[in-house]
């Protein structure tokens, strides 16, 4: 069967300027690529915890068997919701399977048209594909250059959302979040904020460390790096919980998380307290 022809030359582009991908097995030995920033994905005692909790309740490996709002929610998944807000102070938490569908589910739906998301040039794919997914525009701001934002800020229309990273991965640096938190509230914007490199590194992150829980729209915190796990959650107020089970497609539609994905997050956060030198 013959393939679309952009296709071969969208893939011998890639080849031609050296990015082309392709899926390999890395080889053992000390690991400087991945984002398993604590060794958790190879700890033995935190496994073998993992396999006893298996061993009694072998139910656990089912999948979910629709969306949670069929028939895919648990009690699981409920109990684990509220522990989590109530580790990182706020009203409400939603999981996600991964932190990219989090940010997918959030930006796709909190902005409408005549509205606005300023996005820090070096946020995540995935915060750009969710704004591609609304009607709102979106508007680039230097990397953590408040003058910039302010200017983009002093221009836009309707309802702003600002979207930053508390821990940039690619630099290592961190965002001025009180500063751009301030200037937000000049304006009456909304910040939101994406955790994924800093909650385990950092504890609860960054934005519980300094208390600015109250001052952002939402945090997104993502479990696929230092817990060594998989999934993210949404933390925010409860409207925030209530208008993404109603608006956001990406939870809608998708198949829940199964209960051993959820439970490994609950107990990855018992064991991190525990061990808190890990």
């Amino acid at each position: 069967m013959n393939q679309p022809q952009h296709w071969y030359k969208a893939l011998a582009g890639r080849q031609e300027i050296g990015n082309y991908r392709n899926l390999r097995i890395n080889d053992s030995g000390v690991d400087f690529l991945s984002n398993d920033y604590l060794g958790m994905t190879g700890n033995k005692a935190f496994q073998q915890h993992l396999l006893e909790l298996l061993n009694i309740n072998p139910e656990l490996l089912s999948g979910a068997t629709g969306s949670r709002l069929i028939s895919g929610n648990s009690p699981i998944c409920m109990e684990v919701e509220e522990s989590i807000a109530k580790r990182h102070q706020t009203e409400s938490a939603l999981l996600f399977p991964s932190g990219y569908k989090a940010n997918l589910a959030l930006f796709s739906c909190i902005a409408g048209r005549n509205q606005t998301i300023l996005v820090d040039e070096l946020v995540h794919r995935s915060v750009h594909d969710g704004c591609t997914l609304s009607y709102a525009q979106k508007r680039k701001f230097r990397h953590n250059d408040l003058n910039h934002l302010e200017y983009l800020l002093s221009r836009a229309t309707g309802s702003v959302f600002i979207a930053v990273e508390s821990l940039y991965s690619m630099d290592g640096d961190f965002a001025p979040l009180e500063d751009i938190i301030t200037l937000a509230e000049r304006y009456g914007a909304w910040v939101i904020v994406d955790e994924a490199h800093a909650v385990g590194v950092f504890g609860e992150g960054l934005v519980y460390r300094y208390n600015l829980q109250s001052r952002v729209l939402a945090t997104v915190v993502t479990y696929g790096k230092a817990f060594g796990a998989q999934g993210a959650a949404v933390l925010g107020n409860r409207m925030l919980k209530e208008y993404l089970v109603n608006f956001a497609s990406p939870f809608i539609y998708s198949t829940a998380m199964p209960d051993i994905q959820v439970l490994i997050i609950s107990e990855t956060y018992t064991f991190l307290e525990a061990h808190p030198y890990i």
